[in-house]
Parts: structure tokens; sequence; C-alpha cells
């Protein structure tokens, strides 16, 4: 179980490949493990097997309230601050779900993965374990370190705020998660008593994206053709079979390979996720006749940011 440094053929001659053309190839596992992730997250209604996302709340009108000679402002806004908030929606809307079928890395000829050169300088076949520490591995813990925010590998999922991202695509059209607030406009619109307490309105939607891979120009290192000991260059179809088979395999069985998502914990994947609402408080008085004023209490046009939640990759 080593780091090996593969070997191709240039057309003369038997060559190490240099770090960029190995990288190359770890792009390939990448792009490779995009076109059928074994780790993916779904949208679900409710009850995703990730757990709670996280909980919108809002705050509602008080009640309507009516005195006989006055304005009853205090009891509107005593009734509206108890109850803060009054609203409050908790969201467990993705599943995660991983293809458990075993993918059988074993290889007794040890034909299916590339060569290098040993200290004898004699061309050798990597076994399964020198593979995925050369090319598996890094290409998957590159998941948790490269830019959160370009999300710039095939394969994995994030957050974003709108129906359409460049290069991932929509996983569904159904938010996984809304950031509500009474509709403020409305009810001073109206400009009544005896509105509907609870009038919400999206402030911020929330969906889950899956990113798409990019294809690149590498170049297949040698292999050993059968158990003759010839050695070949095999096809672009053929490799790139091999190296999603075991990117496959690693991101659900192999430690220091396996992939997760969790909420608030890992590498934050895309935008976060805020839960805001309106805060203050504004009163509308309603003369009816002498014998009937009325108040009812909303919120004030000032907001605040209640919690902020993420989705986050580990790669344990």
């Amino acid at each position: 179980m080593a780091v090996r440094t593969p070997v191709y053929f240039d057309g003369t001659d038997i060559k190490q490949m240099s770090t960029a053309q190995i990288d190359e190839i770890k792009k390939q596992a990448k792009y490779q493990y995009s076109l059928n992730p074994s780790v993916s997250l779904s949208y679900t209604a409710s009850g995703g097997n990730l757990g709670t996302l996280g909980t919108d709340t809002r705050q509602t009108m008080s009640q309507t309230f009516s005195a006989t000679n006055t304005y009853p402002t205090t009891s509107a806004l005593n009734d509206f601050n108890a109850t803060d908030p009054d609203v409050s929606v908790a969201y467990a809307t993705i599943d995660q779900n991983k293809a458990t079928s075993s993918y059988s890395v074993v290889d007794s000829n040890n034909i299916k993965f590339p060569c290098y050169l040993d200290g004898s300088n004699d061309v050798q076949p990597m076994t399964d374990s020198d593979f995925i520490d050369t090319f598996i591995k890094p290409a998957l813990q590159s998941y948790i370190t490269t830019d959160t925010t370009a999300d710039s590998f095939g394969g994995i999922y994030h957050i974003q705020t709108a129906t359409t991202y460049s290069g991932s695509t929509l996983v569904n059209a159904n938010a996984v998660f809304l950031d509500t607030r009474i509709d403020r406009a409305t009810v001073v619109a109206t400009g009544t008593t005896n509105q509907t307490q609870d009038q919400p309105t999206n402030f911020a939607s929330y969906y889950l994206f899956s990113k798409d891979g990019a294809t690149n120009d590498y170049t297949i290192p040698l292999h050993v053709y059968d158990t003759s000991g010839d050695v070949y260059t095999p096809d672009s179809a053929a490799f790139g079979e091999v190296l999603q088979n075991m990117m496959r395999y690693c991101s659900v069985h192999v430690d220091s390979c396996r992939i997760d998502y969790a909420y608030g914990s890992g590498t934050q994947r895309g935008t976060s996720i805020t839960d805001t609402k309106l805060t203050g408080q504004d009163l509308i008085s309603q003369f009816i006749n002498n014998d009937d004023y009325r108040s009812q209490a909303y919120p004030s046009s000032a907001s605040t940011t209640v919690n902020t939640y993420y989705l986050g990759i580990t790669i344990t």
C-alpha cells in the first residue's frame, strides 16, 4: 500500500508520469464519479434521513382587541410580544442514499491497475491499495479541501438560492428550505383590524443541486495486458470504467474515502441558509364607532437573523 508514480509510453520509451499528468487522472476520476455517484442526495417532502436541516420561524400578528372608549394598544402589544416567534416549521427534506452493492477491487493478477517502476527499475503493476492511494483517495479528499464557494468538482451536492446554477443540475423543483416572514406589505395595505394573524410570504428559497462533471484530457498509464507480462495502454473507456468503479466503491466502503453529508458540520457546500424574521412592532388602530375602538399589532420592518444553517460534506 503506497503512492506510486505510474508510467506511460510516450511513443518512444516508457516514462514516469509528472505530477501534472497524475493530477489530470485524478480530475478524470472525479468526472467519472460525477456520471454515477454512489453517495447521492435527493429531495423528500418530510422525514429526510439526514435529519432536520433547520427551522424556519416567523412572527404573526396579535389578536384584535376592542374597547369602548380608547384604542387597546397595550393589550395588543402585550399579546404580540408574548409569542416570539408564533410559527416555526422544521425542514427535514433531504435523503442521503448510498449504493452499497460491492465492487470487487481485488485482482489476483493486478492487470486492471496501472504500472510503475520498482526499486530495480522493473515495470510492475499497482495493487488495488496502490491504486487507491495514488488516485482515488486524493481525488475524493479534494472534495473537502477545495474552494467551497466554487463547488468545483462534479459529483458533489450543494445548496443555492435560485432554481438555476451554472455548471450544476437542480435535483428537485421543490425548495429544501423556505425562509418565510409575515407579509407585512399586505398587512399594511389592508390597513384594518381583524386580519388573519398568520400571513406568510416567502423571503428566500433554498434548492439542492448536484455539480456537473467536467471532462478533461489526460494521459492513460501503461497496464499489464495479461499474465504473459506484456504491457499496453488501454482505451479511455476501459480505464474510465476502472476509475469510476473504484471511486464508487471507495466513497462508500474505504477508510479516508467515505463520503457523508451532514448539516452544520464538515466542509460547507454552497450558500449558507438563513432563518430570518421581522422584529419590532407596529399597530393598526381602527375606529368603528363611539363604542368600538380596535387595535391589532404586527411586526415592524426591522429584521434579524434567527439562525444560520449549511450543508456540509465529510470524508472519513
